[in-house]
């Protein structure tokens, strides 16, 4: 076979795997929320990587970072923590995100969604945008 139908049997699965599956994230764990217009469809989404510090969470995105203290962490999958003021709980629940805040217009997501929506918007752009489809699971 040629080479390349090589590079392209090893590579789909392996880019599948970590759409799926977040790379190194053996201590820490990520929400993916989708921010979503009535009449436009999904106008914004965004990640966040929660961190542990015994029993404080730290909470990191693109809007900086955040420390949590009152949590009960018993693992990265089963945690809950207040908002600091005192609005509701948040957490995950056997490695699914929950919170108390109900935002019609947020959607939570697992991460293939998330990938998959990111290459979707890739795929509008332009040359430069379809070069990058390929690395995505890799940096999110």
């Amino acid at each position: 076979m040629e080479k390349w139908i090589w590079i392209v049997i090893v590579f789909v699965p392996v880019w599948f795997l970590a759409a799926v599956f977040e790379p190194f994230s053996f201590s820490s764990a990520t929400k993916y929320s989708i921010y979503e217009s009535d009449s436009v469809g999904p106008i914004t989404w965004r990640h966040s990587t929660f961190k542990f510090d015994g029993q404080f969470v730290i909470e990191k995105s693109r809007d900086g970072a955040k420390k949590y203290e009152n949590c009960a962490v018993y693992n990265k999958d089963n945690w809950t923590c207040t908002f600091h003021d005192f609005s509701g709980d948040f957490g995950f629940v056997e490695g699914k995100y929950q919170d108390t805040f109900s935002n019609p217009n947020v959607r939570y997501v697992s991460r293939l969604t998330y990938i998959l929506l990111n290459v979707k918007e890739l795929a509008n752009g332009g040359f430069i945008s379809w070069l990058l489809i390929p690395v995505v699971p890799f940096f999110l």
